[in-house]
């Protein structure tokens, strides 16, 4: 990072001035993705020029932010502190390809298709990437990989795969799923999401490639794959833990006790295999959730609203959750008051 006479950093000299993120938690999805907008640019215009990499320094590190159903890129508002947009050779880009009600609803085919465009347009070949999503943000990213192919494996520098509060093995029907309005009103992605349920359930090859050699393949070569849910102490009424963990259904509300109750900690899953399910099996979703070696962390919110609070997303902040994706899983060490 460049330095400034008195030796001190340039993102240190010019954190102030940054447009401050808004307090009001309830802004709608237009203003919020206003104001990271606002940010970005001030961000961007105020960033020093990226190191060379033929000089024998870092080459430059994308960071891509996907929202979930219904969101925007103004969901990760409050998730990205200034020290993350103002390091010279990291590069954070929020998707606004996949925001509100038609893009989010019209298929994880569809959405993940938009991702995989931007990933081709915005992140240079050789480049690092990492990548984040929230909610079935986490699947558009899984969907964006498979469209993107193998390719992505020599295309860039697979550093972290992080999703917060995302179903992976689907959600299963309860009585909001199964209502003739709530079919019309969430579409196409929903599902899909069912299906992905069922697939798992009877241990059939999923539609769009999920849980397949391939994936396994491209996820495999990222350096780090994290997942982290919300726990059942509020419990994730729209996303439950046995789902964005990976877990058995049947175990994965026996929380262990030392596990931290309501402050909002990341609680890591140390000993995952008691409760994974199927630990005789051989199938792909067996392969997939346990031969990868996923970091899984548990995370108690102390809020009703924990699928948005993961991100610090409503009225919920979740500091903790914020400085160990950017100290910890990208490394870049800050304090998140």
């Amino acid at each position: 990072m460049a330095n400034t006479d008195d030796g001190t950093s340039a993102a240190a000299v010019v954190t102030a001035e940054l447009p401050a993120a808004p307090a009001d938690p309830y802004m709608s999805n237009t203003s919020r993705s206003e104001w990271l907008r606002r940010r970005l640019e001030a961000a961007g215009a105020r960033l020093p020029p990226p190191t060379d990499p033929q000089q024998g320094l870092t080459e430059q590190h994308f960071v891509v932010f996907q929202n979930g159903f219904n969101g925007a890129a103004g969901d990760w508002l409050r998730f990205l502190p200034d020290a993350a947009l103002l390091t010279s050779d990291l590069r954070v880009i929020v998707s606004t390809v996949n925001e509100g009600f038609r893009a989010t609803h019209d298929g994880l085919l569809a959405s993940g298709r938009r991702l995989a465009d931007l990933l081709l347009t915005s992140v240079p070949e050789g480049a690092s990437l990492s990548l984040a999503g929230h909610g079935v943000g986490g699947l558009i990213l899984r969907s964006a990989l498979l469209q993107l192919g193998e390719a992505t494996l020599v295309r860039w520098n697979l550093r972290l795969f992080c999703t917060f509060a995302t179903p992976h093995l689907g959600v299963v029907p309860r009585l909001g799923f199964t209502s003739p309005l709530f079919r019309v009103l969430w579409f196409v992605s929903v599902a899909d999401i069912l299906q992905i349920a069922r697939d798992v359930s009877n241990k059939k090859p999923n539609a769009h490639g999920f849980f397949g050699e391939t994936e396994r393949a491209i996820l495999a070569a990222f350096d780090r794959r994290v997942v982290m849910g919300a726990t059942p102490w509020f419990d994730d009424d729209a996303v439950p833990v046995w789902t964005s963990l990976m877990l058995d259904p049947t175990t994965a509300t026996s929380v262990p006790p030392e596990a931290p109750v309501g402050d909002g900690e990341p609680w890591r899953i140390t000993s995952p295999g008691d409760y994974m399910p199927n630990p005789n099996g051989d199938d792909d979703v067996l392969q997939f959730t346990q031969a990868l070696l996923w970091e899984r962390y548990m995370v108690a919110i102390p809020s009703l609203q924990a699928h948005k609070g993961i991100i610090s997303h409503g009225p919920h902040v979740a500091p903790a959750v914020t400085r160990l994706f950017w100290a910890d899983l990208i490394g870049i060490p800050l304090h998140v008051a």
